[in-house]
């Protein structure tokens, strides 16, 4: 009699704890494999073991999450399309009203100068160089003499109302050179015309910060 009530008794304790195990699993295979199931069953470890692994899955799947986080982060500093428009408007009206306030012949060499670098406008020129070679500025004033050469040799000029005049950049043939004012004065606007568009440039970059 005793030895029923104790395995009726032994049934009723290991009963509950067998119906917790899943379906086709025994105490002994968890008891004698603990570490195996416990890699079997990644859900053993706890919301915290998945989230970890979740998250370096991801990391390795993305390296390239950071450079994103960078990449929002420079664009957050980018100026509006919009801003840099109006900006750029002042600046050129700005550079127009100086312009109308030059000498002839100084407007003359700006309008020259302005169709040559026309041709240096593109990404890597030498006008938007760090430090821009005086030679290669040198020749492109040397172009610019070829084209209004005869500011030097005419000795006389037609004047607005139309008088003939005394042309104040004439020089004698042996007395010309690299060193003439009227020389000295196409450098000067090739200067100020090219610091005008190097300004432009770095200005536009705000716009497209990550462009080459």
């Amino acid at each position: 009699m005793m030895a029923c009530q104790e395995r009726e008794w032994n049934q009723t304790e290991e009963l509950p704890e067998e119906a917790a195990l899943p379906a086709g699993e025994n105490r002994w295979d968890r008891e004698n494999a603990p570490e195996d199931w416990q890699e079997e069953s990644p859900s053993a470890g706890g919301e915290d073991w998945e989230r970890e692994k979740s998250a370096e899955g991801w990391q390795e799947e993305n390296p390239s999450a950071g450079e994103e986080d960078k990449l929002e982060s420079e664009m957050g500093r980018m100026l509006l399309p919009e801003k840099v428009q109006q900006e750029e408007r002042e600046y050129w009206e700005d550079y127009t009203y100086m312009l109308r306030m030059l000498p002839a012949a100084a407007r003359e060499i700006w309008a020259v100068s302005d169709a040559v670098l026309d041709k240096y406008e593109f990404e890597g020129s030498s006008m938007y160089a760090q430090y821009p070679d005086k030679n290669t500025m040198l020749k492109i004033a040397d172009g610019i003499y070829e084209t209004l050469q005869y500011y030097e040799t005419d000795p006389t000029e037609t004047k607005v109302d139309g008088t003939e005049g005394k042309n104040v950049y004439y020089v004698p043939p042996e007395e010309r050179g690299i060193h003439t004012p009227f020389r000295q004065l196409i450098f000067v606007m090739l200067c100020w015309n090219m610091a005008y568009r190097r300004q432009r440039y770095y200005r536009r970059k705000k716009i497209f910060p990550f462009s080459r």
